[in-house]
């Protein structure tokens, strides 16, 4: 989930307190505390487990001239490196920045054998900025003024089968690219995306820890707020695809998600900031010396109003879509090599 998710999603838990929401409206941060709370988890991560993490195999993509098959042999030696190793082997996949500002866009597979494609140029946002698709140059198409390189794929056979937690491909863009985990398992190899990620940060157990050493520090209610913020955005990011290590440091490796959206989607994060603004006012109201709201009324019409702006801006854009579009299979096309995308979750 995004950072406003999971700040909304720790007010609206803590708004079912009557004290905190006594105290808010007095003038207090009771409220405003839980909200922090919720964003702990992902501060701890970006800034400090980040930087913490050792890198063992550096895997660099030449932005002008791209070498996919040299990738792909690097990753299967450390691959092999993990099959003899106690400990894990990091790969961290730098991304590509070229002197025009934009990025070479690459994605590794892995399984019985690494597979690394070269992908076209794309901004930030990771829209292809150019040439739309992978070998269209080549293939005779119109480049608009990038040059696509010929030897777009590389591929080398592992020791060993990797299975990755969180999807079988990765796509790196813009920014710093992600590091994988290359774990010997009983036969194969587990391959950890983001290992820094959502590990003791992201613990049940570290989120009560917190709350009661905050409770012993204040008060309990301070520690109370921060602990459900906490869990808030721990329980919010097990509906996503990579799970969270709930109950480090009893447990050392991530419980996978439901798998229901990508952290990246955006009408799941709107409907979660929607939903948790609803239960927010409803408990405000609830707690009033005179409550007017009712809640099926307020939580009905309240969900059916997005819902059919939604629907009615779908069906007012859909004529403009590109005829790629329609069916949605452009997005199934996109979303498919993500399956362990982060987004800033």
């Amino acid at each position: 989930m995004k950072g406003l998710s999971h700040f909304v999603s720790g007010i609206a838990a803590a708004s079912f307190l009557r004290e905190a929401v006594q105290l808010s409206a007095q003038g207090g941060f009771p409220l405003l505390l839980a909200g922090l709370g919720a964003i702990v988890p992902d501060v701890l991560d970006f800034r400090i487990a980040r930087f913490l993490q050792r890198l063992d195999v550096e895997v660099r993509l030449d932005p002008e001239s791209p070498d996919p098959q040299a990738m792909a042999e690097q990753i299967a030696a450390a691959v092999g490196r993990a099959a003899s190793a106690m400990d894990p082997v990091i790969v961290q996949l730098h991304s590509a920045r070229t002197q025009g500002g934009l990025w070479r866009q690459y994605t590794v597979s892995l399984g019985a054998e690494t597979r690394v494609c070269v992908g076209p140029l794309v901004a930030t946002s990771g829209r292809p900025a150019g040439w739309g698709a992978v070998g269209d140059t080549a293939a005779g198409g119109q480049s608009g003024g990038d040059e696509a390189p010929r030897a777009l794929e590389g591929r080398a056979s592992l020791v060993q089968f990797v299975r990755m937690d969180a999807g079988s491909a990765v796509k790196v863009d813009a920014f710093g690219g992600p590091t994988i985990a290359l774990q010997r398992r009983e036969g194969w190899i587990e391959a950890t995306f983001l290992p820094w990620h959502r590990a003791w940060s992201h613990s049940l157990l570290l989120a009560a820890a917190l709350a009661l050493l905050v409770a012993i520090v204040s008060r309990p209610l301070y520690g109370a707020l921060l602990g459900m913020g906490m869990t808030a955005h721990i329980l919010g990011d097990q509906l996503g695809y990579m799970g969270s290590n709930l109950f480090w440091p009893l447990t050392r490796r991530r419980t996978r998600g439901l798998g229901l959206f990508h952290s990246t989607d955006a009408l799941p994060n709107l409907f979660c900031v929607w939903l948790g603004t609803l239960l927010i006012v409803y408990n405000l109201d609830r707690f009033a010396a005179e409550p007017i709201l009712r809640p099926w009324p307020l939580f009905g019409l309240g969900m059916a109003l997005p819902w059919a702006i939604w629907i009615g801006a779908s069906w007012i854009r859909r004529p403009y879509l590109h005829p790629d579009e329609g069916d949605g299979s452009a997005e199934r096309r996109e979303e498919m090599p993500m399956e362990s995308d982060l987004g800033s979750e």
